[in-house]
């Protein structure tokens, strides 16, 4: 937690510096997100700025989320404990820990500033390949965590757990208070256009 609490650090600078780039962005830069009150033309954010007023304001005072994505939680804990969460509470128990740490951290610099920053469970399909390989220069290929070519997306069960839809949904269920800047949840599963009430159930 005491590394973490370090890399959180840097993430906080990094957030904060694109956040803060937005300031001073005027609203012509896109007439369809800021609108353009000198045709009473509302955006897609809801505001009708004039072409040359700044955008800030509508970003500042909480009214639009600065996420703090991530990746990888499966192989932190496998990485950590030698074993896989799935069917393990002892586990799950690990990687809520992690999960509440990011999501406080999230809420103090909330608290502590104009920007809503919150924690956003990634579907990072590029950043997930992209650390891999320096990942695999740097500790070589460790079984389960390094030797292969992803790490896996936000809270998601490992895809190469044998699960059903139901025990997926279940299992990541543990984790998506801590997310509340959103999630991202996917099954794979044959038509369900004949069994509406699979459907439901899964969405349920």
């Amino acid at each position: 937690f005491s590394h973490l609490a370090e890399v959180l650090d840097i993430a906080h600078e990094g957030l904060t510096y694109r956040a803060e780039r937005l300031l001073n962005v005027k609203a012509k830069v896109s007439p369809i997100l800021y609108g353009d009150s000198t045709v009473g033309a509302y955006g897609a954010t809801g505001f009708s700025l004039h072409p040359d007023e700044k955008v800030g304001r509508i970003f500042t005072n909480h009214r639009a989320s600065v996420s703090l994505g991530f990746v990888g939680l499966h192989e932190t804990i496998l990485a950590l404990y030698n074993d896989v969460m799935f069917n393990n509470p002892e586990l799950i128990e690990k990687g809520k820990a992690i999960m509440s740490y990011l999501d406080s951290t999230a809420k103090k610099w909330k608290s502590e500033s104009t920007w809503a920053f919150s924690v956003y469970g990634t579907p990072a399909e590029n950043l997930m390949n992209k650390f891999i390989g320096p990942d695999k220069r740097r500790f070589g290929e460790i079984e389960g965590i390094t030797d292969k070519d992803w790490y896996t997306n936000s809270t998601h069960l490992d895809v190469q757990q044998e699960a059903n839809g139901m025990e997926k949904l279940a299992f990541e269920s543990n984790f998506v208070k801590y997310t509340p800047g959103g999630v991202t949840c996917m099954i794979d599963c044959n038509s369900l256009k004949n069994n509406p009430k699979a459907l439901e159930a899964l969405w349920n």
